[in-house]
């Protein structure tokens, strides 16, 4: 399977908040989803439509991995928080053996991807420091929108697949 990433600044609308410029995968808030099964091959271009990062000075994060494959965030380490609280992520549904189960497979399907973004002055605010966006407050999008209503129909059964993304303690991104 082939995608391409393209990461650049967007003017996306968050209800409450108007519109604000923010990083974005492909222009969107969650990036698309990409779907896989297991074994398959996922060959991404990306495409950076970013503008330099900023000299910094002091430490920088500290690369990890923690376990789950199910998000992505392109990043150049010393980056990536401006990335997370922007909304430049998306859902990776790998696929495999138990989907092929009958009462999975006629379920309706629904990625839940929530993001965390931090919006001041109508934009995410520029790392200047480790405490950048302490009081900046917080808006939870669920697939891009602000409280969102999710819809079922009596007796309907729905296969949801959570995802998400949030700016945790100590300036690490969490998931």
């Amino acid at each position: 399977m082939e995608e391409t990433l393209g990461v650049r600044f967007t003017d996306v609308s968050v209800p409450g908040h108007g519109r604000i410029t923010t990083r974005t995968c492909n222009g969107t808030i969650p990036g698309p989803t990409l779907r896989v099964r297991g074994g398959q091959t996922l060959r991404l271009t990306h495409v950076n439509g970013l503008p330099p990062n900023p000299p910094r000075t002091g430490g920088h994060s500290t690369p990890h991995h923690p376990a789950g494959t199910y998000w992505y965030h392109p990043h150049l380490h010393g980056a990536i928080a401006e990335q997370i609280v922007g909304g430049m992520a998306g859902v990776i549904v790998v696929e495999g053996d138990v989907d092929e189960v009958p009462e999975i497979r006629a379920a309706a399907d629904l990625v839940v991807c929530v993001n965390e973004l931090k919006v001041k002055d109508g934009e995410v605010p520029a790392l200047t420091s480790g405490g950048w966006v302490i009081g900046v407050p917080s808006v939870f999008t669920v697939n891009g929108t602000a409280n969102p209503t999710l819809r079922l129909r009596p007796g309907e059964v729905q296969r949801w697949r959570p995802a998400g993304t949030h700016y945790g303690p100590r300036g690490c991104p969490a998931r």
